[in-house]
C-alpha cells in the first residue's frame, strides 16, 4: 500500500509539473513569426512580432482601406503615410528589438526582432 501511495504522488507531481510547464511556456512566449513581410489589414498588423536576420528588409503592405504609418517608437524609422495598396520597405542593419506603431492609430503596434 505504501508503494502505491508513493507511486500516485510521483505521477501527480510529474503530471502537474508537465501541465505547469505547458501553461507557462504558452503564456510567456509571444506569437513570433519568422518573416520579412507584414500586412496591414484594417486596423492591425497581421503579425504582432516578427523575427528577421541582420541586413534583412521588411516589407510593410497596407491591405486595409485606411491610411497607416509604420513608425519606430524610438524614432529610428518612419514610413510616412502608407495609402491603400502601397508598401514601405525598412532595412534592419542593427541587431535589436524595434517596436513600432501606426501614428494615426496608436493602438496598432508591432515588433521586429533582428538577430
Amino acid at each position: 500500500m505504501k508503494w502505491f501511495v508513493v507511486t500516485v504522488i510521483v505521477i501527480v507531481i510529474f503530471v502537474g509539473g508537465y501541465i505547469l510547464l505547458k501553461v507557462y511556456s504558452e503564456d510567456s512566449v509571444e506569437n513570433v513569426v519568422e518573416s520579412s513581410s507584414v500586412k496591414i489589414v484594417d486596423f492591425s498588423f497581421d503579425a504582432e512580432t516578427i523575427k528577421v536576420n541582420l541586413g534583412d528588409t521588411v516589407t510593410f503592405t497596407n491591405n486595409g482601406a485606411a491610411t497607416h504609418t509604420v513608425t519606430a517608437k524610438d524614432g529610428s524609422f518612419d514610413s510616412g503615410n502608407i495609402e491603400t495598396g502601397e508598401r514601405y520597405f525598412q532595412e534592419y542593419s542593427e541587431a535589436g528589438t524595434f517596436e513600432y506603431n501606426c501614428t494615426i492609430h496608436p493602438n496598432m503596434e508591432g515588433k521586429v526582432i533582428v538577430e
